[in-house]
């Protein structure tokens, strides 16, 4: 096995990271020991390709990474330079697990703040028990909870992030999504908006795995693919015009406490029966029925917006600038810069737009 030594830069990094304040003294630790863990597990892809000792179906996983890697790199213009060299298998079900929140009657997410990555809609846990505990408390303050998985995520660059096994799992398709997600965050990241940052992810994702398969002549799969991102906007739809729902009848005056919570209880009922038109639609698809098995609330809808709101408008950019995408990550570096009330504006026009209507974006 190949482990890895640390700069000096990384301890420091992380003596920084402990000592920002006694109330998250615990939890900082928490992510300092989990970075560190998963650091020292990484073993380096080419090795592991080199050795004979390798599972052959390992191997070859191993060699898809670095050709969807090259393929980012390359031709999708995605800074790969030092990611996705290692593998590393953590034994557990997911990578992080984490807790999104809001109030009973309210759409608004509690949001956590960090530093580098700045404010989010969610806090991360390397421990599902950990994420479990804070779960309960918010519960025991009569909070709308959701603690949700992920497979992988992005250190930003600071630190040379590995492949993990369950990303592995997700088969050739699922590789590509999620490398070219991750590789996309290293692109453009700003502090405090969670829901610009995984837009744009979301959006170069899907049209890096568009181009990917269409590379490789995969007709089949990119029809598969076609098909599943068509549900997953139709089933994004659902959440959303749910949450509009809510946010309104939250926002009416007159209505007691608990009429306001049975009027909540028939909306996620009426979600779950259009759930059912739309499963007919797909002709028995059921790729979302895992979700409904847990009890719905408003933090169950957080993801969906934090992932999806500005999809189409960033969709929408990558066309209007005819497919170029060092021209659409340029206009999308200078967007980043400007006020949020004016980057916000400029996506709600993006979003409504028709292809006609644009040709440069940077006429906006």
């Amino acid at each position: 096995m190949n482990r890895l030594f640390f700069p000096p830069w990384v301890i420091l990094l992380l003596i920084f990271v402990l000592l920002t304040g006694c109330e998250s003294l615990s939890y900082y630790r928490h992510l300092a020991t989990g970075q560190l863990r998963i650091l020292a597990s990484r073993q380096s892809i080419d090795a592991l390709i080199a050795d004979p000792a390798t599972d052959s179906e390992l191997r070859e996983n191993l060699q898809m990474v670095l050709e969807i890697r090259k393929f980012a790199q390359d031709r999708l213009h995605l800074p790969a330079e030092g990611q996705f060299l290692y593998y590393a298998d953590h034994g557990r079900p997911a990578a992080v697990w984490n807790v999104y929140t809001a109030p009973e009657f309210s759409m608004v997410p509690k949001t956590w703040c960090f530093p580098i990555v700045g404010c989010t809609v969610y806090k991360g846990f390397f421990d599902a028990r950990k994420a479990l505990e804070l779960a309960e408390q918010l519960k025991s303050e009569g909070k709308d909870v959701y603690v949700g998985t992920a497979g992988g995520y992005s250190t930003l660059g600071w630190f040379s992030d590995p492949i993990f096994k369950n990303i592995l799992d997700r088969g050739n398709v699922g590789m590509a999504a999620y490398i070219f997600h991750e590789l996309a965050h290293k692109v453009v990241f700003i502090k405090d908006d969670t829901h610009f940052n995984e837009g744009f992810a979301v959006a170069v994702e899907q049209e890096g795995v568009r181009r990917w398969l269409e590379s490789r002549n995969e007709s089949e799969l990119f029809e598969q693919y076609v098909q599943r991102q068509m549900q997953r906007i139709e089933f994004s739809y659902l959440v959303q015009n749910t949450r509009s729902g809510l946010s309104k009848l939250y926002a009416t005056p007159g209505i007691a406490p608990p009429e306001k919570k049975h009027q909540k209880e028939r909306m996620f009922e009426q979600m779950q029966t259009e759930y059912q038109i739309l499963k007919s639609n797909w002709n028995g698809y059921g790729g979302y029925d895992g979700w409904f098995n847990k009890p719905l609330n408003n933090a169950r809808l957080i993801p969906f917006g934090a992932y999806y709101d500005h999809v189409p408008a960033f969709t929408n950019m990558i066309r209007a600038s005819g497919g170029d995408l060092k021209k659409f990550f340029d206009y999308v570096e200078i967007l980043s810069q400007k006020p949020r009330t004016e980057r916000n504006r400029i996506l709600k026009d993006y979003g409504a737009m028709t292809i006609a209507d644009k040709t440069n974006p940077e006429s906006t």
